[in-house]
């Protein structure tokens, strides 16, 4: 169960950032995202 308890938070987090609501994460290059 802890896991997929880290799972979840980097997702949330890397959901955050792409909102543009995550002051400590930030997209730099969209294109190596989606690559």
């Amino acid at each position: 169960a802890a896991h997929s308890d880290h799972g979840r938070d980097v997702a949330h987090a890397l959901l955050l950032a792409a909102q543009g609501k995550a002051s400590a994460y930030k997209i730099k290059d969209e294109e190596k995202l989606v690559a």
